[in-house]
């Protein structure tokens, strides 16, 4: 459940994978240390998806091999090790996320999957990233991302989303999921 903090709750539904993978380049351009993002969503919708396309262009390496944390729990990139890229998924309740560096991870940049998974862990800050399938349950339909930010980031999706869709170009593509 999102923290309680002044936020703005806004959305876009992305017309490919690949125009989603461009919105998680962009804003992999603007962060911050002490940025954390919640990708919230049921399995397959697209959270890792997006964490890929966010790491891969935050390392400036658009081959790079971004495997799923999902057995590690934790897989850190960046020149400095400064990305910290959590899938929570397998955590069992009440364990410690001390022993995944969780206090380090917090003064620098983290992507979490399946945040609720660390409870009230998460920093006030965090900005919360819903992700779903536009047409319920079609895993061919577009992917749909709504957010929950503090307002100067939330400014900054904004100016990413209008970016992106200023740069659409008339298409028929479906959604097709990895």
């Amino acid at each position: 459940m999102p923290h309680s903090c002044e936020t703005a709750p806004f959305s876009i539904a992305f017309q490919s994978q690949a125009e989603m993978e461009k919105f998680a380049a962009l804003l992999s351009k603007s962060v911050s240390l002490g940025n954390c993002f919640a990708l919230h969503g049921e399995m397959g919708v697209g959270k890792s998806t997006f964490a890929r396309a966010f790491i891969r262009a935050y390392c400036d390496d658009a081959e790079m091999e971004v495997p799923s944390p999902s057995f590690a729990i934790l897989q850190n990139y960046g020149e400095n090790f400064e990305l910290f890229h959590y899938d929570l998924w397998r955590l069992d309740e009440g364990s410690s996320l001390e022993e995944l560096d969780w206090e380090e991870a917090e003064k620098n940049i983290m992507l979490v999957e399946w945040p609720e998974h660390a409870g009230e862990d998460l920093p006030a800050s965090t900005i919360h990233f819903f992700f779903s399938l536009e047409d319920g349950e079609d895993v061919e339909s577009p992917r749909v991302l709504r957010w929950q930010a503090p307002e100067a980031v939330a400014e900054k999706l904004l100016q990413i989303k209008e970016n992106l869709i200023s740069q659409r170009a008339e298409t028929s593509e479906r959604y097709v999921a990895d």
